[in-house]
């Protein structure tokens, strides 16, 4: 979940921007995220503190940006949808 959602603030369209971040994450490294924590309060404290899932480090260096703009602390700095297909379709081509 995004930040904002675990602080019960306003949102925006944007926490499926941070979503979509966590899951392309989850597909390049194929592991869950955060799975080195068992609680979910746990998670809930190392997202408000701005900690995010591991990065896989083999995957391009595009890709590993994407990421990390998509899981912004801030909403605003997160890209939106047309940007992260527009990404998504230059990085297919480095492929």
């Amino acid at each position: 979940m995004a930040p904002e959602l675990f602080q019960e603030a306003a949102y925006s369209a944007k926490v499926d921007i941070y979503a979509f971040g966590v899951l392309l994450n989850e597909m390049l490294t194929r592991q869950r995220p955060f799975g080195d924590l068992a609680a979910p309060g746990e998670i809930r404290a190392r997202v408000l503190e701005g900690g995010r899932p591991d990065l896989y480090r083999g995957q391009p260096s595009g890709a590993q940006s994407l990421v990390e703009r998509c899981w912004a602390q801030s909403p605003a700095d997160r890209p939106d949808l047309a940007t992260i297909a527009a990404e998504l379709t230059r990085l297919s081509g480095e492929c």
